[in-house]
């Protein structure tokens, strides 16, 4: 039969505190009492207290000084504080919208750019054909059934990085 039963992570992690109150309850018991025999003992006189002052001449800065060390504090600490602070705070924002969205012009084997209505005449719908695209690569243009063209192309490179055939 088991004592202890360790079911996920968080129990897991609570087994060295539970382990380390066990270890002291016990010691706990072994402590000692104070015998109820009182012995008398003498003391010795004490001496007289240490008269201690702030300095030399009793230079105490006055409120203004005070505050301007207490700024220059301030301004040396919060510095560094507020720096991590915004790196901390701009981990947590996530990223925005951002980009083009407009895409960039197709160009053909040639290097002319490519016009929708002369390539969709001449590239009819179940065909494809390559195409220059983003970064030079080949990409091919989609032709759609009802004769316009796909938002995207498909990247043309192979994941062997093989060359593709224009």
């Amino acid at each position: 039969e088991r004592s202890l039963l360790l079911h996920s992570c968080a129990s897991r992690a609570m087994l060295a505190p539970t382990l380390l109150l066990a270890a002291l309850v016990p010691a706990a018991a072994l402590r000692v009492a104070p015998s109820a025999a009182r012995v008398s003992v003498v003391q010795a006189p004490r001496a007289a207290a240490a008269v201690m002052s702030a300095a030399a001449d009793d230079f105490v800065p006055d409120m203004q000084r005070r505050t301007i060390m207490n700024l220059v504090l301030l301004g040396g600490a919060g510095v560094p504080v507020l720096w991590l602070a915004g790196g901390f705070i701009y981990f947590l924002v996530p990223p925005s919208g951002g980009g083009g969205g407009g895409g960039i012009t197709a160009r053909d084997a040639l290097g002319n750019d490519v016009i929708a209505s002369k390539w969709i005449s001449a590239n009819p719908y179940p065909g494809r054909a390559l195409v220059e695209g983003l970064k030079g690569d080949a990409h091919y243009l989609i032709v759609k059934e009802d004769k316009t063209l796909e938002n995207y192309a498909i990247n043309a490179v192979c994941a062997l990085c093989a060359a593709v055939p224009h």
